[in-house]
This record gives structure tokens, C-alpha cells and sequence, in this order.
């Protein structure tokens, strides 16, 4: 996303009332679910493994609580790639276009998102997803308006890591409601254990007991 960051003034306040879900929708061990270290670019503190694991948590629950559930299989493998292909950790309009790069110079990986059910035809979506996310928006009757926005959000809730997050930088009304959580979420994993193969699963049950004592 860019933009100006302002600081969230209500970190701790809890969620608007609402039934948010954290379920894998994705034929895979949890272990599989983020990308490893290897695969990134360049290893990153704030746009690495940790980052990714999260914007594919915020990924999930929002897919669920939209009613967008025929979107989580492309939207997870928008947030999975999305970040594959920085070079740095600065503002860079390019970086999507890299990340997309990654998948297509890496036919390991390309098999194992159509191992989960992505089909050829997918492609123009996610590709378009993961070039867009960090470039001005999508026009609102754009046919990958859905899926852009999904992984816009998804990411963005991840911002309070950098300090605050503006809430407007948000698309659904229901995203806004998840800022607390996002907070809690990174307040309580940042430490929780190195970068790894098993890090997402690790990350996964914290992420739900946190989820459910906000819901």
C-alpha cells in the first residue's frame, strides 16, 4: 500500500461485534501455508516470513467473514507470493512485479499452488493481485477488483508493525474491525520464534487463541 501513515489512536479497544473465523481453507499442512526464508529475494526483518505469515492469517479470516470463501485459495496464494521478490525495505512500486517474476522463473512453486486447486486461468488474477497491491487502486468494476483489494487489506492490517496504520488506507468495513486484532497479533508473535520451515506452524495456534478472545 502507499500513503501516509498515521498512528492508530485505539490499539487495545475491541473488535466491533462480529464472528471472525480463522480456518485453512488450503489442502496443505500448516507448514506449507507461508513461504521459507529461501524463497525470499532478500531477507527481511519487516517484509520477510513473520510479515507474510501474518497478511496470510489476516487473508483467511477476511475471506471467511466477507463471504468470499470461492477467493481464499487465490487469495492465499496472492499473500504467499507477494513479497517473494523485494529487493529492499523501502517504498517500491516494483516489487509485485518482481514477486511475480519469482513464480513464474520457479515452476516448484507454480506446482505447488496448482497442487491446491489453482487453475491456468487463475493466474491473470493473482499475477494482476500481486503487481497491484502496491500501486494506486483498482477502479471499482475492474475484474480483479475483489481479489486486489482482499490482498490490499490483508497486507495493510499488517502496517501496525511499522507503528500505526490509518485506518481510511482500508477498503471493507470489516477489515477496519480486524486493526485490534492485527495489533494483538504482532504484539504477541514478533518474538515468538525464528524464521523457519515451521514457523507458520507455530504462529497458527496463537493466532487462534488470540482470534477467539477477541471474538
Amino acid at each position: 500500500m502507499t500513503g501516509h501513515l498515521l498512528i492508530f489512536a485505539e490499539p487495545e479497544q475491541k473488535m466491533k461485534q462480529h464472528s471472525f473465523e480463522l480456518v485453512n481453507p488450503i489442502p496443505l499442512p500448516l507448514s506449507q501455508l507461508a513461504p521459507v526464508p529461501e524463497l525470499f529475494t532478500r531477507h527481511s526483518p519487516i517484509h520477510g516470513q513473520p510479515h507474510v505469515s501474518r497478511v496470510i492469517i489476516h487473508t483467511f479470516i477476511l475471506t471467511k467473514a466477507l463471504g468470499l470463501e470461492d477467493y481464499a485459495l487465490k487469495a492465499w496464494a496472492a499473500a504467499y507470493i507477494h513479497d517473494l521478490g523485494r529487493v529492499d525495505d523501502g517504498v517500491s512500486p516494483e516489487h509485485g512485479l518482481y514477486a511475480v517474476g519469482k513464480v513464474q522463473d520457479n515452476p516448484e512453486l507454480k506446482t505447488l499452488f496448482e497442487g491446491c486447486g489453482v487453475k491456468e486461468k487463475d493466474w491473470t488474477e493473482i499475477f494482476f493481485a500481486v503487481t497491484h497491491h502496491c500501486l494506486e487502486e483498482v477502479p471499482l468494476d475492474h475484474p480483479c477488483r475483489t481479489l486486489t483489494a482482499l490482498l490490499k487489506d490483508a497486507d495493510g492490517l499488517d502496517r501496525v508493525r511499522l507503528g500505526g496504520l490509518d485506518p481510511s488506507f482500508l477498503r471493507f468495513p470489516l477489515s477496519v474491525s480486524l486493526i485490534p486484532y492485527a495489533w494483538r497479533l504482532f504484539r504477541n508473535t514478533r518474538d515468538l520464534a525464528k524464521p523457519g520451515q515451521d514457523y507458520f506452524e507455530i504462529l497458527w495456534p496463537v493466532a487462534r487463541q488470540l482470534l477467539q478472545k477477541e471474538t
